[in-house]
C-alpha cells in the first residue's frame, strides 16, 4: 500500500564553496583588511539570519505522524491514507524548517554554515525517527472481534516494512548535512561545538551506512525527488579522523 514519497527538501550544499567564505587572490596588508572585513560582516549576518531561522524550528517540537483512527486499511495506508498524508504533512514543516536556513548558507560564513547543516541534519533525523515511530491503530476490521492476533502483527509489521525505506531516505539526507558540515570545519581548520556534534553523529552510523547514503545524493533518487550531484565528493571510509 505505501508509494514513495517526493520529498520538497533543500538542495545538497556545495561544500567546496563553503570552505572559504571570501576568495581573494592578493595578499597585501590592505587586500587582508579587506578581507577580514568582508568575512566579519558575512559572519554578522549569518549570525543573524541563523538565529531567525533557528526560530522555524520550533515547528518541529514534539514532530509526530499521525494517522490517526481511520475504518479501513486503505484509509490508513493506502496512496492517500491518512499515514502518508501524515508523513507528507510533517515532512513539509521539516522542509520548511530546513530552507531558512538557506540564507546562513548562502553568506557562506564556515562557522554559520556549519551550525546550519548540522541543525537540518537533527531536523532530519527527527522526522526519520517520528516515521520509525508512526503509531498505527489499525481500522476495526483488523481488531477484535476480527482477525486473531497474529494476523494483526503481521499487517503492522508489513506496513512499518514498507515505510522503513522512507525513514532511511530521510535519515541519509541528515547524514548528508552532518557530513558536509564535517568536511566544512575539516576544511577551515574549524572544531567547535558544531563541527564535534556533526563527527558525533556520523561517528554513531557506521562507514558502509554513510557509503550509501553519500551515493544516493550523488547518484540521486527520483522516486524520493532526489536530483543528484556527482559533483560530491565520495565518502571515503576513515576520512573523519580519529575520534
Amino acid at each position: 500500500l505505501i508509494r514513495h514519497i517526493a520529498y520538497h527538501f533543500p538542495q545538497p550544499l556545495d561544500v567546496a564553496r563553503t570552505s572559504e567564505s571570501v576568495d581573494e587572490p592578493t595578499s597585501t596588508a590592505e587586500a587582508d583588511d579587506a578581507r577580514a572585513i568582508r568575512r566579519a560582516a558575512a559572519d554578522d549576518a549569518a549570525a543573524a539570519l541563523f538565529a531567525s531561522a533557528e526560530l522555524e524550528l520550533a515547528a518541529l517540537e514534539g514532530l509526530a505522524i499521525a494517522p490517526g483512527h481511520p475504518d479501513s486499511l486503505e484509509a490508513l495506508a493506502g496512496p492517500g491514507g491518512t499515514l502518508l498524508t501524515s508523513i507528507r504533512d510533517a515532512a513539509a514543516l521539516v522542509a520548511r524548517a530546513n530552507a531558512a536556513f538557506d540564507g546562513v548558507i548562502a553568506l557562506r560564513s564556515p562557522r554559520w554554515t556549519i551550525a546550519a547543516l548540522v541543525r537540518r541534519a537533527a531536523a532530519y533525523e527527527t522526522l526519520a525517527t517520528a516515521i520509525r515511530n508512526a503509531p498505527l491503530r489499525l481500522p476495526p476490521t483488523l481488531t477484535p472481534p476480527g482477525p486473531p492476533v497474529g494476523v494483526r502483527a503481521d499487517v503492522e509489521a508489513r506496513i512499518r516494512a514498507a515505510l522503513e525505506p522512507e525513514a532511511q531516505v530521510i535519515e541519509c539526507l541528515g547524514l548528508y548535512n552532518y557530513l558536509s558540515a564535517s568536511r566544512v570545519a575539516r576544511s577551515g581548520g574549524l572544531a567547535d561545538t558544531d563541527a564535534r556534534a556533526a563527527d558525533a553523529r556520523l561517528r554513531s552510523y557506521d562507514d558502509v551506512r554513510i557509503t550509501e547514503c553519500v551515493e544516493r545524493m550523488r547518484r540521486g533518487d527520483r522516486a524520493h525527488g532526489i536530483p543528484g550531484d556527482l559533483t560530491i565528493a565520495p565518502y571515503a571510509p576513515g576520512e573523519l579522523g580519529p575520534a
